[in-house]
């Protein structure tokens, strides 16, 4: 069976020992040997960023696009980096497009998605990458800035396999806001459904991706499973049915954990099931 496997991953921007920690990134992403992968939070500086280097690294094509304030993340010793949000692709990017989100109450924090259209050898697959607002009373603005992006992936619909939504949502499976995606409540689109790929598989695990057990997060926060494979739901001939998803960057390399986050890789059915019909 042939499958696409497809990964997130929130790279903690350049905060941390963020020297020690980027040789860590790319050994996570190559042993977690993604075909496309979202990054959110990823620095850039002077016309290069990470995920060009990550590119250049592991063989891979680049969709990028950076915010266009970046003023919320500074004051942290790094004002002089930008931030912005990537697709990697093991095959070529055909079209890309950025998506800016509603913004809340802070104007210089910029929130958008960027989605790319790949030329997989199964046919193209739109794949969309979103950061959303972190702020634990942000939940209307997040509803707002879903039901905006869901709106726009049900309008552009329509490439061979079914769409891939990844990112880093800040809210976890039982969110208001979370709930409209897989049809647990009213859809923010009744146009597109998708399916969560990690409770496709693993439904009776948490699947913490926000964990306190992470040396590099906060200690006093809960645990939540905040960032997310979503697709749209599987044809009739199975292509685009989950088959598996897991945790990547559990562990230390070298003694650091790459990221404050942990990501998630899933992989997809890539060819039908069925056979066609005589």
């Amino acid at each position: 069976m042939e499958t696409i496997r497809l990964a997130t991953f929130n790279l903690w921007w350049r905060l941390g020992d963020a020297d020690r920690r980027q040789p860590a990134i790319t050994s996570v992403l190559r042993r977690a040997q993604p075909d496309i992968v979202g990054l959110q939070e990823v620095w850039c500086r002077d016309g290069l960023h990470l995920a060009g280097q990550l590119a250049a690294e592991l063989g891979f094509h680049t969709a990028w696009a950076t915010a266009d304030d970046p003023s919320h993340w500074h004051g942290r010793g790094h004002d002089d980096y930008g931030i912005g949000n990537a697709i990697l692709s093991r095959w070529p990017i055909d079209s890309v497009d950025t998506i800016p989100l509603p913004p809340g109450n802070e104007p210089n924090e910029s929130r958008f998605a960027i989605s790319a259209v790949v030329e997989t050898p199964f046919g193209r697959q739109r794949v969309t990458n979103v950061h959303l607002n972190a702020g634990w009373w942000q939940n209307e603005l997040r509803r707002a800035q879903l039901r905006h992006l869901i709106t726009w992936l049900a309008d552009t619909e329509g490439e061979d396999l079914p769409m891939a939504l990844v990112g880093d949502f800040n809210a976890g499976p039982d969110f208001d806001e979370m709930r409209p995606l897989t049809n647990r409540a009213a859809p923010y689109d009744p146009r597109l459904a998708l399916v969560d790929s990690w409770e496709c598989i693993n439904p009776q695990d948490p699947g913490y991706t926000w964990d306190r057990s992470n040396p590099n997060r906060p200690s006093g926060e809960a645990s939540y499973r905040i960032d997310y494979v979503f697709v749209g739901q599987d044809r009739a001939d199975d292509v685009g049915r989950v088959r598996s998803s897991e945790r990547l960057g559990t562990h230390p390399v070298e003694g650091v954990v790459a990221s404050d986050h942990l990501g998630v890789v899933t992989e997809i059915q890539a060819r039908p099931t069925l056979a066609p019909p005589r």
